[in-house]
């Protein structure tokens, strides 16, 4: 079993900052401080933005730094929390601020306690701020391994609105942990689902939030296979790793597909593995692809060649393994024209070339110097920035796409190993003899 990407230490921090952005907006409701006595929001802000103003703008600090402040974070929001508890005409607002400084002092029983008294003194009170304080609760009472109390208030969570898809990811992924870890196995995949569902909602910006998504994809469905493996439920813990396949190909990412291969592969299921996923299967048409700069012909989009078959190659001219699929990316394109099969290289620009810098006019010459060299009779495109890696899931070139008549990306193929080479081969041709459109 994988351990969990996101560990309630990083949780706790996310929770905070969802509360702190509440209390902003609810300031104004407060009575304004005076110097005998600071209202609670006032001491919870003064524990919560410690680290932040303590951090020198524009200097990381070291880790031991980080250590040493979060400490002393620890100790300003205990200090205030005792301040603030001493205090016997606290409103149900002092209350809540007081269960978010047990929060940052990770006091977690009086965390669970205030907060739970809020949320019953309080069911009309501002939703944020009642679905803040469920996903806190949540946290600590994972800690104190209260699973049912920490089940309870995740479902209470899930019920209600509005939801960080962030922290329904943190608390339903901690929760089936913690149930596999106490060998309840059958409680697990509920919450590893809903956990799976919110990782799905989540929006990916870069491409390095691509590969943490399907990091966080693959180790919910792992963790769901697992759970139902352990509770004699074969089939489902197959389909577990089977949706995330279909998944990998709808979303598209090249990343995670080719790790789901290889979980399959660790099932024993290479058959499956290795095969193309069925057309029904297949959902979504596939991104469409971003090209700058075309070598020797008119610009065209992926959306212009329904009908046909199109491998889509990502490569670059210092990719030694790239190299090695020329010849078949040529001979497939000689091999198939006619019966609609359409080769694209895409490749980017980089600057250099043979370690000499280039500008993007030297770079296009030399593009197509190498072209010629090499006798690619495929198209070639060039993108100025990374794009497709981000809206393909590329980790590593060369990455092989093949699409399908109706533009549904049906396998990926990642590396040049002789049997990726032979494997690929064959789902060429599959695909070519596959009806689903008309070829031009």
């Amino acid at each position: 079993m994988r351990k969990p990407i996101f560990t309630l230490s990083l949780a706790i921090i996310l929770l905070t900052a969802q509360a702190a952005s509440f209390q902003i907006g609810c300031q104004t409701k407060e009575q304004p401080s005076t110097r005998q006595e600071r209202t609670s929001s006032e001491l919870y802000r003064e524990a919560d933005e410690y680290i932040r103003r303590k951090i020198v703008p524009g200097r990381q600090p070291s880790p031991e730094m980080m250590g040493m402040l979060k400490d002393q974070q620890k100790e300003v929001a205990r200090r205030n929390a005792t301040e603030l508890s001493a205090r016997s005409n606290r409103t149900p607002r002092d209350n809540y601020y007081l269960g978010l400084l047990y929060h940052l002092g990770e006091d977690h029983q009086r965390t669970v306690d205030t907060l739970k008294k809020f949320l019953t003194d309080n069911p009309d009170f501002d939703i944020t701020g009642l679905q803040s304080a469920r996903a806190i609760i949540a946290i600590h009472a994972l800690k104190l391994n209260q699973l049912d109390e920490a089940e309870k208030i995740v479902a209470e969570y899930a019920n209600n609105k509005p939801q960080s898809a962030e922290n329904r990811y943190a608390i339903e992924t901690d929760l089936a942990y913690a149930l596999f870890r106490a060998r309840q196995y059958e409680r697990v995949p509920e919450h590893a689902r809903g956990a799976f569902e919110a990782v799905k909602q989540i929006r990916t910006r870069r491409t390095s939030d691509v590969f943490e998504r399907d990091d966080r994809l693959l180790s919910l469905s792992s963790l769901m296979a697992d759970a139902y493996y352990k509770s004699k439920r074969k089939d489902d813990a197959l389909n577990a790793i089977r949706e995330l396949k279909d998944l990998s190909l709808d979303l598209p990412s090249a990343n995670l597909y080719r790790a789901v291969r290889n979980k399959l592969r660790e099932m024993g299921k290479w058959n499956e593995a290795d095969s193309l996923v069925e057309v029904e299967k297949a959902k979504y048409e596939s991104p469409e692809i971003v090209i700058n700069h075309w070598l020797d012909q008119e610009k065209f989009k992926l959306a212009d060649l329904r009908g046909n078959v199109v491998i889509l190659d990502f490569w670059a001219t210092w990719c030694g393994p790239c190299h090695r699929t020329f010849p078949k990316l040529t001979r497939w394109q000689e091999r198939y024209r006619d019966k609609g099969l359409i080769v694209i290289g895409a490749t980017e620009f980089y600057g250099e070339q043979d370690g000499v810098r280039m500008t993007r006019e030297e770079e296009l010459n030399y593009l197509n110097e190498f072209r010629k060299k090499f006798r690619l009779n495929y198209h070639i495109g060039v993108e100025n920035g990374r794009a497709n890696s981000f809206n393909y899931g590329i980790k590593g070139i060369p990455t092989t796409v093949l699409i399908d008549r109706r533009g549904m990306v049906r396998f990926i193929s990642v590396g040049v190993s002789d049997e990726e080479l032979s494997l690929l081969d064959g789902m060429v041709n599959k695909l070519v003899k596959e009806a689903g459109g008309s070829t031009p």
